[in-house]
């Protein structure tokens, strides 16, 4: 699966499927995603 060799990220809709399947909040899920530009957004 691409996801999980890092070679596409989910959109928006599969976020928030994935938060309604798992019970945790799409908050937790973005924030803990590690993501090769975390420390950019972080920053800005």
């Amino acid at each position: 699966m691409k996801y999980e060799r890092g070679e596409r990220e989910p959109d928006i809709n599969t976020w928030m499927k994935i938060s309604e399947i798992t019970g945790v909040s799409l908050d937790f899920i973005i924030a803990n995603k590690p993501s090769s530009n975390r420390d950019a957004l972080l920053s800005a």
